[in-house]
């Protein structure tokens, strides 16, 4: 078997899988990819896994393992701090002290629980830890649990220690009482005595032997009976000061050598005591005795002996005490010994988890390692054999692929007759290509929106037209067709209608052609016909009749009826005159379209050479307009007007002018069409509108500002925002403002247009109808809006009569207004005539020569300053 070339294998695999489909042969490419990273990651997976086991051992043995073998030692000191320190506190009570038990035996819990996992993780780990010693933790609660109850008993036995001193300073008290009423009595005695020696000394009626015996009883009754409650006394101090020591006794061997102490001392105040008994016995001839005093001095040193001694004595709950402590000191000492184990213990712990922990990183590396070395492996081998796969396929593919780059690229070209060379239909590559150039080809010649010819596919069926009418001597005629009202359609109804608009326009023009002729749309709303083979120039007229006659009935745009009509211009080529450029003869047919607009549209014009001059003339009209505009050379001029009952002056009308550089001063209706045309009103009007506004607000005196606002202008989109915008920014306040609008507005989209002056209203501006009479308004459209104002055409003024027909029309304006409830304005009054015979007929305000002529702001302003009194300031 020939083996062949590594590099000459996918170039073979295509070319024994040429039997295939292009499809059939992508995928068998792909399961031979999909192959070799199959292969490729099932060696990266087992090397994952590996690693998974390593990191496995690291995130669930040894971290956790190190984790709590570290809790578990702070758990054990944290106890161990907070113990010590309840045992150091003097305020800890008994609940304090239970509830510290409670939490030890929870501690005590979850320490063994810790315990248990630690032991689990080692065996899941296969690792055994060195955990005898942590056993200490369990010692440590019980530790702490007995020093907590031997700090108990500690401070019960002091507590009751205290309690038992208390009572035998109570007896301590009682005692120094009784003895001080004793001695009081004794020395009452012998002071009684000694009264009676003097005085029968000194009277000399006392025998000898009552003064012998008197004195024998102060010297060996009284006396001694004295001194006997002095030694009893020093005795019961003595006991005293042995009694007071005993808390500051912390061993038990001075706590018995005090206890002696204070035994001995108690003998001596009971010997004491039955001295003085003996005393107060034989003294009881010659002083008053106290029986009660006697029997409290006695029950005191009972007391004494009940406090100090016996089970239930102080020394007794001080020796208690001192054990409890030594127990609590020797728990200490356990404690920290228990503690140092399971440090030790938990340490070791924490160095084998840290080891498990290294290792398990450390096996993860590797594996990652190995994972990475087999994914680049993978990526690489992908990779070669894509390239390798990518490249024999590259040259299947580019080889119809460049034929249909060459075959596009003639279409963009113009040669509209390209044609995909070789082009198999049975291989889908070459199928695809040559479906995909009819496409672009179709799609290059065609207008997408109405199907027709493009400007491209026109140019070639003027070309053969003309070489056509070169050959045989006949004549070619070509029209270029323009909507006249194409963009109001656009503002008011959207580019859906817009397109909807388009589409029924190039039905109808095809319904207007013959097979031979060909209609195409050159873009917009502009289209073109070649027309050939017929007789010149009668049948391009007919042909423009009829189309111009069939765009001007009204389109049905969902529910929108749309009247725009159309411009025609025709340019004509006949035998050797056919020898032209297509552009030119377009071009030709262009500028006769431009003098069909001019004309006042609805109609059609044949090019002449005059035209081609008046149309470059427009040109530069239309870019000094421009310029105009972005250096601001346009100026208003007011004119004044006037009622004419008292000639007030009422309100002024800024006109709008526009001083050419070359022409010099233009009316507005020299530029304004051509704006409207252009677009440019837009800015111009919100100009002449903002800019009048400013000059009312420089005139408080003047009642209102009237400023003409074109159909265009008014239905291009924001317009009443833009109104309102205008207000808020000149600080005009909206009823001193009049806008005056043409009939014309009201020919088409009634609603919209009623709509907008509805808003407008709303937001207290006036609206005038402008130039009434001239147009088509109905007396059903002003009994649907309201206009404040009627504005009659100057048209009717300048040849008025009172019996002429102008007269009647005026006299109709005004009846109807008076009825409907509208002031009437007439403009263009130049005379007093003129002025009396409105004014006789009933209309209520007037404009013209006059009264003023229109005037730069500066001259009005100087105008309102001189209030001459034929005009003079309403309200003044």
């Amino acid at each position: 078997m020939t083996r062949l070339p590594a590099t000459a294998a996918p170039a073979w695999f295509v070319r024994r899988a040429g039997r295939l489909g292009l499809r059939a042969r992508l995928i068998l490419a792909f399961l031979s990819i999909a192959l070799l990273v199959g292969l490729s990651g099932a060696a990266s997976g087992i090397l994952a896994l590996r690693g998974r086991a390593s990191i496995g051992l690291l995130a669930d043995v040894a971290t956790p393992l190190r984790i709590e073998s570290g809790e578990l030692r702070l758990t054990a000191a944290q106890m161990q701090a907070t113990l010590l320190a309840a045992l150091a506190s003097r305020d800890t009570d008994d609940a304090a002290l239970d509830a510290q038990l409670a939490a030890f035996a929870a501690l005590g819990r979850d320490a063994e629980a810790a315990l248990e996992r630690m032991r689990g993780l080692a065996a899941r780990a296969g690792v055994a830890l060195p955990l005898e010693d942590a056993a200490a933790a369990g010692q440590e609660i019980r530790l702490m649990a007995g020093m907590v109850a031997a700090h108990r008993q500690r401070r019960a036995a002091t507590h009751e220690a205290r309690a038992r001193h208390r009572r035998f300073e109570a007896a301590n008290h009682a005692f120094s009482f009784a003895t001080l009423q004793i001695n009081t009595a004794i020395e009452h005695g012998m002071a009684e005595a000694a009264r009676q020696l003097r005085r029968g000394t000194a009277e000399g009626r006392l025998p000898a032997s009552q003064q012998i015996a008197l004195t024998d009883t102060m010297a060996g009754v009284l006396q001694p009976a004295l001194r006997a409650v002095a030694i009893l006394i020093q005795a019961r101090l003595g006991l005293n000061a042995q009694a007071d020591a005993f808390l500051g006794v912390t061993d038990t061997a001075a706590l018995a050598a005090r206890e002696e102490a204070a035994r001995q001392a108690l003998g001596a105040t009971t010997s004491a005591l039955h001295a003085l008994t003996h005393r107060l016995a034989a003294a009881g001839r010659h002083m008053p005795r106290d029986p009660a005093a006697e029997a409290r001095l006695a029950a005191a040193v009972a007391e004494f002996d009940a406090t100090l001694f016996g089970g239930d004595g102080v020394f007794a709950y001080r020796r208690a005490a001192l054990a409890a402590a030594a127990a609590v000191t020797q728990g200490e000492r356990a404690l920290r010994q228990a503690d140092d184990d399971l440090a030790r213990a938990l340490a070791s712990t924490a160095a084998l988890a840290e080891q498990l922990e290294a290792e398990a990183r450390s096996g993860a590396d590797a594996a990652a390692r190995q994972l990475l070395l087999a994914l680049a492996a993978t990526a690489l081998g992908g990779i070669g054999l894509a390239v390798l796969l990518g490249i024999a396929f590259t040259r299947r593919l580019l080889q119809p692929l460049s034929r249909l780059d060459d075959a596009i690229r003639g279409v963009s070209e113009g040669r509209l007759d390209t044609r995909l060379a070789n082009a198999a239909r049975g291989d889908e590559v070459d199928a695809m290509a040559a479906t995909m150039l009819d496409r672009v080809a179709h799609l290059a010649t065609h207008d997408a929106l109405t199907g027709l010819p493009n400007r491209a596919l026109f140019r070639d069926r003027l070309d053969q037209a003309l070489a056509h009418a070169r050959r045989a001597g006949g004549t070619v005629a070509v029209h270029c067709i323009d909507l006249d009202r194409f963009k109001e359609v656009n503002d008011t109804l959207g580019h859906a209608a817009g397109d909807r608009l388009l589409t029924q326009v190039a039905t109808r023009l095809a319904d207007c052609l013959r097979d031979t002729d060909t209609l195409a749309r050159l873009g917009g709303d502009e289209f073109a016909v070649v027309q050939c083979d017929s007789r010149q120039p009668q049948d391009a007229e007919t042909l423009a009749r009829r189309m111009v006659a069939v765009l001007a009935e009204p389109f049905d745009l969902a529910g929108h009826q749309a009247v725009v009509g159309t411009s025609i211009g025709i340019a004509l080529r006949a035998g050797a005159e056919a020898l032209v450029d297509p552009a030119l003869l377009l071009q030709e047919a262009d500028v006769a379209l431009y003098q069909a607009k001019d004309a006042g549209r609805g109609t059609w014009r044949f090019f002449e050479a005059e035209m081609n001059r008046r149309l470059q003339a427009r040109k530069a009209l239309e870019a000094d307009l421009r310029r105009a505009l972005a250096e601001s050379r346009f100026t208003l001029h007011y004119q004044p007007q006037v009622d004419l009952d008292g000639r007030r002056l009422v309100g002024a009308e800024a006109l709008l002018r526009w001083d050419h550089p070359t022409h010099g001063p233009l009316r507005p209706a020299q530029f304004i069409p051509l704006a409207e045309e252009t677009g440019l009103i837009g800015p111009i009007g919100a100009w002449a509108l903002a800019e009048a506004c400013r000059q009312a607000v420089a005139w408080p005196s003047l009642p209102r500002i009237a400023v003409n606002i074109s159909a265009g202008q008014f239905r291009r989109a924001g317009f009443v925002a833009m109104v309102e915008r205008t207000l808020r920014e000149t600080g005009l306040p909206p009823q001193r403002l009049e806008l005056e609008v043409p009939e014309a507005l009201l020919l088409v989209d009634t609603e919209a247009v009623i709509a907008g002056l509805a808003r407008l209203r709303s937001l207290g501006v006036s609206i005038a109808m402008d130039d009434f009479g001239t147009g088509s308004s109905s007396l059903g459209t002003l009994r649907r809006f309201a206009f404040d104002r009627i504005k009659i055409d100057r048209s009717f003024v300048q040849g008025l009569r009172p019996e002429g027909e102008a007269m009647a029309i005026i006299r109709a304006v005004l009846g109807m207004s008076r009825a409907l409830g509208i002031r009437t304005h007439a403009g263009g009054v130049e005379d007093e005539r003129q002025a009396a015979l409105l004014k006789g007929e009933g209309c209520e305000e007037v404009q013209g020569y006059l009264f003023g002529r229109p005037m730069t702001a500066e001259a009005f302003t100087t105008m309102l300053a001189a209030r001459p009194p034929e005009l003079a300031l309403a309200g003044a």
